[in-house]
Formats: C-alpha cells, structure tokens, sequence
C-alpha cells in the first residue's frame, strides 16, 4: 500500500513539475525574457505576498541590525 502511495506522489509531483516547466516556457516566448528571470520573479512575488515569510525577513532584519550596531 505505501508503494502504491509513493508512485502516486511521485506521478503527481512529476505532472506538477511539467506543467510548471510548460509554463514558465509559454510565458518566456510571450515576454521574450530569460527563464531564470522569470523564476527570480516567481519567488520575489511568492515571498512578497506570503505573510509568514515577509515576518521572518522582518526579524532576520532586525537581528541583523542588532547585531551590527553592537559592533
């Protein structure tokens, strides 16, 4: 049964990753720009919109200026 699991998800992440690459590609021929900009842009975007993550840059800012202006 776990085997029959595994496949499963295994099936299911590799038609996630087609489509992903299918559409970075589709979207690369409409804009014209590199694909590794295009993925740079996903994530500035995902880590812009998600809530949690701007938290812990927020923190990771201030721990860092902490520690700067203790030197």
């Amino acid at each position: 049964m776990i085997e029959r699991e595994e496949e499963t998800y295994s099936l299911t992440l590799r038609s996630v990753r087609r489509a992903t690459i299918d559409a970075l590609y589709e979207r690369k021929a409409l804009t014209g720009k590199p694909v590794c900009r295009l993925v740079d842009e996903i994530i500035t975007a995902y880590f812009e919109n998600d809530p949690s993550t701007l938290e812990l840059r927020l923190e990771e800012v201030r721990r860092l200026a902490e520690e700067f202006s203790a030197k």
